[in-house]
């Protein structure tokens, strides 16, 4: 959906998070990351990555609602989703 978002909007907004660049790099993180999960190799460094993707991903929808009072954390693209929600997922 974000990059759905991505080929379609034409602006995301302001700062480092809404940037274009950046946005796209995540995206294309998420794909290699959700490929590695579903092949498996490495166990041990899979479930490392995952505690620090996963921890980074809610720390980022913490900053999300509580400094930027943003009403959506765009991890689903144009979908609204609120940054607690998410968070607490």
């Amino acid at each position: 959906m974000k990059a759905y978002q991505l080929a379609t909007m034409p602006d995301l907004g302001q700062g480092l998070l809404h940037a274009r660049w950046f946005n796209v790099a995540v995206v294309e993180f998420e794909l290699v990351f959700g490929i590695w999960l579903l092949i498996g190799l490495m166990p041990k460094w899979t479930w490392i990555a995952s505690v620090v993707c996963f921890g980074t991903f809610a720390v980022v929808s913490f900053y999300k609602a509580v400094v930027l009072h943003e009403t959506s954390c765009g991890c689903f693209g144009a979908a609204q989703v609120n940054p607690w929600t998410t968070m607490m997922f």
